[in-house]
């Protein structure tokens, strides 16, 4: 089933909407700039199987949205297309409240595009999973600040020809420490392939001793993120080493398939090393980035 109303507003608009599900449809953003727009109260709110396509500047907008504990907002599944270069696919603002308790599984972030997700409010309780993000100027970015980061994770993502870098904070996140301070931060098996910036940039007041209070003591921290760019991270130039084992810098990613009109695109390759990786905490697949080995 397709959605694609008319005139020039989101083809889908929730504001504080509860236990509302909207699953597998192919939605027809042409002529928006936003395609999805969320905001407010939404726990149990979930988008789940959805074709986004068409939209000029943003996929999934969402403005101070808010859910619960056990009653997360889910994005799940979502495969974001915009129609040129477009601002972000998923676009975090604030609204009466920051964002909190949300989930991000398996979604497909498609370019052109400058920002894969981008962050312009503080964020708690996110957990973001299984996701790529291919052919932005930036992965995931976080302007402004400094921003409060509470227990987010980025987890088992692919990041894919990211033109400036990974993950870039403009500043160093909000203190740590007390029932609003940032802290909890886990960064763990993800797969860098083909960025030419570093895969975590702090471009102002970079204190390396500082951020490593912002990682989660209990659940991993920074584990097992592997890449194919063969620099190590300049310290002096705000980059935080998150790559910790010289054999997690590989020549090259070797990908089942990079056409990205198929369902294979960003697989992994068999018997890469890799494709089967042992430890798994807080629920991580067994393998690094989006996509298991075929």
């Amino acid at each position: 089933a397709k959605l694609a109303p008319s005139g020039s507003g989101p083809a889908i608009k929730l504001v504080g909407i509860e236990n509302f599900g909207i699953l597998g449809f192919d939605v027809d953003a042409s002529g928006k700039d936003v395609a999805i727009e969320m905001s407010g109260y939404l726990n149990r709110t979930s988008l789940k199987d959805l074709t986004v396509s068409g939209f000029s500047k943003v996929g999934v907008a969402m403005k101070g949205v808010v859910g619960f504990s056990n009653d997360e907002i889910v994005l799940e599944k979502l495969d974001l297309r915009g129609s040129g270069t477009t601002t972000a696919g998923i676009h975090f603002t604030s609204g009466e409240n920051g964002s909190s308790r949300i989930k991000v599984l398996n979604c497909r972030l498609f370019g052109p595009q400058e920002k894969g997700i981008l962050f312009e409010t503080d964020i708690t309780y996110i957990e973001m999973r299984e996701n790529i993000i291919a052919d932005a100027d930036v992965g995931m970015s976080f302007p402004g600040g400094p921003l409060t980061l509470k227990d987010v994770q980025i987890l088992n993502t692919t990041f894919y020809k990211c033109r400036r870098g990974g993950i870039i904070l403009e500043q160093m996140p909000a203190p740590s420490g007390g029932v609003s301070g940032s802290g909890g931060l886990v960064i763990s098996r993800n797969l860098f392939a083909q960025v030419n910036g570093p895969e975590l940039l702090i471009e102002n007041d970079f204190d390396d001793k500082k951020f490593d209070r912002f990682f989660s003591t209990d659940g991993g921290g920074v584990d097992q993120n592997w890449s194919d760019r063969q620099q190590a991270s300049d310290i002096k130039a705000g980059q935080r080493e998150i790559i910790h084992r010289e054999n997690q810098r590989v020549p090259s990613v070797e990908f089942s398939s990079t056409d990205d009109s198929s369902p294979d695109f960003l697989t992994l390759k068999k018997n890469v090393p890799y494709a089967q990786i042992g430890g798994a905490k807080l629920n991580t697949k067994p393998y690094i980035g989006a996509r298991p080995a075929k």
